[in-house]
């Protein structure tokens, strides 16, 4: 663990910067970062064992997730419509990803995880959107590379072109990622026109004017 924050499920449960999380005893992690998945995916406030290697010894935790994140909201909230974009890197994963975005033309952050299916859900909505308003997605994720490969291998559906790694969830800090999916649109500017955060197709993408209706399959 590069660190451990203040009053957070990981700090109760004892553990400590430096500590390597091998995973649920019997059923060990085999993958680099497979804890951020396994959190997410777990239940709230239900204590779980985990097995860590510290230094040359290993040793039983328990752990109970909270609503994540636990605290980095209040610290750093959504940017309100209208704002200034908080600048941010990002790591191309694939695709061009602009070096700022105030850059004279429109995006639309598309905060996401391979394991999110309204992510997976608002995919078809997402290009729709991309194409018609002739807006660049850009999809922000916290995950490593070796979990986006795994990923493109097997999703053989549509998926925006320009793929952004997060790795050190600077980005997801600064627009106040509180879940996925989270959308972000920027102008040419540089500055928010919406934010929303989840994802139904009756709810849409939460920007101001635009409305998409799913097309009928084929033949229907």
């Amino acid at each position: 663990m590069e660190s451990v924050y203040p009053d957070s499920p990981a700090e109760t449960a004892g553990l400590q910067v430096g500590d390597v999380i091998l995973g649920p005893p019997g059923a060990p992690f085999k993958e680099n970062q497979q804890i951020r998945e396994w959190t997410m995916l777990s239940k709230i406030d239900a204590p779980a064992p985990l097995v860590v290697l510290r230094g040359d010894r290993q040793m039983r935790v328990t752990l109970a997730p909270k609503p994540y994140p636990l605290q980095w909201t209040t610290v750093a909230g959504p940017p309100k419509v209208d704002a200034p974009a908080p600048a941010v890197t990002l790591t191309a994963y694939r695709g061009s990803v602009p070096p700022q975005l105030a850059d004279g033309t429109s995006h639309l952050l598309f905060f996401w995880a391979t394991y999110c299916g309204p992510c997976k859900a608002s995919l078809p909505e997402v290009l729709a959107f991309e194409r018609e308003r002739h807006t660049q997605v850009i999809a922000v994720t916290d995950e490593l590379r070796d979990q986006l490969d795994t990923f493109f291998k097997k999703f053989e559906k549509p998926f925006p072109e320009t793929v952004a790694m997060d790795e050190y969830r600077k980005a997801f800090l600064a627009y106040g990622v509180s879940g996925t999916p989270t959308f972000v649109l920027l102008d040419g500017a540089g500055r928010v026109r919406s934010y929303a955060t989840g994802y139904t197709p009756e709810k849409g993408l939460g920007v101001a004017g635009w409305s998409w209706t799913k097309p009928a399959p084929a033949g229907g």
